[in-house]
């Protein structure tokens, strides 16, 4: 039989969960992260869990046919509006 390979993997997360990137953002303005996550379709920001799940599942045999696409973890975000920039620009002055 024919040998299946993978031949490049590549994983790239742009997004919005709260890692301690988020630490000075938190002490200029305590309420970005209820703002924010009203901007969301799902009413939460992603958890970096929610991230590593995805990466395992790309990772795991469970997804040795998935190729060429993207999965997107973002509690929705890309499928509505960018108004969180305007909320992300005011916590950093």
């Amino acid at each position: 039989g024919r040998e299946q390979k993978r031949n490049s993997r590549e994983c790239r997360y742009s997004g919005v969960n709260t890692t301690h990137a988020w630490d000075p953002r938190l002490k200029a303005d305590l309420g970005i992260l209820d703002r924010l996550s009203r901007e969301y379709p799902l009413g939460r920001i992603v958890t970096p869990q929610e991230v590593a799940n995805a990466v395992l599942f790309l990772a795991s045999p469970l997804a040795s046919g998935t190729t060429g696409t993207s999965i997107t973890v973002d509690a929705g975000l890309t499928a509505s509006n960018l108004s969180f920039l305007d909320v992300i620009s005011s916590a950093d002055g």
